[in-house]
């Protein structure tokens, strides 16, 4: 089975770039493609950046014209892929350790997973609703096979342009027996914050969103 890796970004080359040296340091030779997704980003370093990293790994690009925001982008690079496996992984994310081969395994033993790093089984503070506590894999980093993402319908664009999105997909995965699985690898790190800064706006947003939520899966 053969990956590939969907990178949405808007601006902040640096981060892409530091997350495409993670890809190439440690896990190079297990990657069939790299889908770099270019939201509109207003940074030339993004353009020749991009270009640069084709020198070095399989890279492939996807910009828009207008800016969509992280869901929609995300969904695009998803819909391009043409790995058997597509693994999205938010720019704001340092790798220190190898994955794909433990997620090539897992898919290969049971496709009907969506993994993720690290699955949420308490209360975070946005997916707990009355009693009931909706468990989730973080949405930094979720891999799945092709067939499975297309099953799904990749992230539910009501959500956009973000949040909720991987609270959303975990619950439907669920609801359709798509088992949710985390590795639970330490070297898999969420910086947070960086591609969708926190901040009034983004509050407002989450809140909007858990009301879509809500109102999709519990009235």
């Amino acid at each position: 089975m053969n990956v590939s890796i969907v990178i949405p970004y808007y601006n902040g080359w640096e981060m892409t770039h530091s997350l495409l040296y993670d890809l190439y340091r440690n896990d190079k030779d297990n990657i069939t493609e790299v889908m770099l997704v270019d939201d509109a980003s207003t940074d030339t370093a993004c353009i020749s950046g991009a270009s640069f990293w084709k020198k070095l790994l399989p890279v492939r690009i996807y910009r828009f014209e207008e800016n969509v925001g992280f869901l929609r982008a995300s969904n695009k690079g998803l819909e391009k892929a043409k790995g058997d496996i597509k693994i999205l992984i938010s720019n704001d994310v340092s790798i220190k350790q190898p994955f794909c081969q433990q997620v090539i395994k897992l898919l290969t033993d049971n496709p009907k997973q969506l993994i993720g790093n690290y699955f949420h089984v308490t209360d975070t503070g946005w997916n707990k609703f009355s009693d009931r506590i909706f468990p989730y894999l973080a949405g930094y980093f979720l891999g799945a096979t092709a067939d499975t993402w297309e099953y799904l319908e990749y992230f539910d664009e009501r959500y956009a342009p973000s949040d909720y999105e991987d609270i959303d997909l975990s619950t439907k995965a669920l609801a359709e027996d798509v088992k949710l699985t985390s590795l639970n690898l330490p070297g898999i790190i969420h910086i947070g914050g960086q591609t969708i800064k926190y901040g009034a706006e983004r509050e407002k947003q989450t809140y909007i969103n858990k009301e879509k939520f809500k109102n999709k899966w519990i009235t």
